[in-house]
């Protein structure tokens, strides 16, 4: 009897073992399927990403093509023109710099007044603060052009004048005058000056994407009307007198 007992126990334990190995491979079927599932999901994930990132980077290149192809053709000979008279009458010179080669300008009326730059820069703003003007119409020719406009500035023919009757008022005081006098002076000849209009051909050149004035005798009478003539009488009265 007890050996039957055995026997019988023996048989069930023979019984069990193969459902126990068929739950073991169910077990790890479903982990191994859990396992690709979550790399399948983190494969999925990382594509997307990838993708959004991709999409990005295009919509970002497309945005920067578009803006350069806008300021090529917004920022035209009169844009450029109207901005750089604009800074220079607000003192934006390091701005003006981008329409035009602001220290050629400058350069240039130092040497026609035959004063020094370190001087000259704080009497900078003063040089345009009466400036106003009307743009008429441009020329475009491939990376040049012409634009005419219509500028009131001060007129510096009585500047000159001014300037001249103060230093001999002050020779004839004192037999010399120091460079602060020279320097004060004019200073004192620019304030309440009467403006002058004149309409001047301004050529433009294309620098890059945007456009830059060129500084030569048709900016320089634009911008400082009467002081190319009046340089040229005192220049024959000179020689004259000699």
């Amino acid at each position: 009897m007890e050996e039957k007992k055995k026997e019988t126990k023996r048989k069930n334990e023979k019984m069990q073992k193969p459902s126990n190995k068929s739950e073991l491979k169910k077990d790890n079927k479903e982990k191994n399927t859990d396992k690709s599932n979550k790399n399948q999901k983190a494969k999925v994930k990382k594509e997307k990403s990838g993708k959004k990132i991709i999409v990005a980077l295009i919509i970002i290149v497309i945005l920067i093509l578009l803006v350069l192809v806008f300021l090529y053709n917004a920022i035209t000979p009169k844009f450029a023109v109207n901005l750089m008279l604009s800074n220079l009458k607000n003192g934006n010179k390091f701005i003006a710099n981008l329409n035009v080669d602001y220290n050629n300008l400058i350069t240039e009326i130092d040497s026609s007044l035959n004063s020094d730059s370190s001087e000259m820069s704080t009497l900078e703003k003063a040089f345009f603060s009466d400036l106003s003007w009307e743009i008429k119409n441009e020329n475009i020719q491939d990376s040049v052009a012409t634009v005419t406009v219509d500028i009131t500035n001060k007129d510096y023919r009585q500047v000159l004048l001014n300037w001249i009757d103060k230093i001999s008022k002050v020779i004839e005081q004192q037999d010399n005058i120091s460079q602060e006098q020279y320097f004060q002076l004019l200073e004192e000849s620019l304030q309440n000056v009467e403006t002058t209009q004149n309409e001047v051909i301004l050529n433009v050149t294309r620098d890059g994407i945007l456009w830059k004035v060129n500084v030569d005798d048709n900016l320089i009478d634009g911008l400082f009307p009467g002081l190319n003539r009046m340089l040229d009488v005192l220049e024959q009265l000179s020689k004259d007198v000699e």
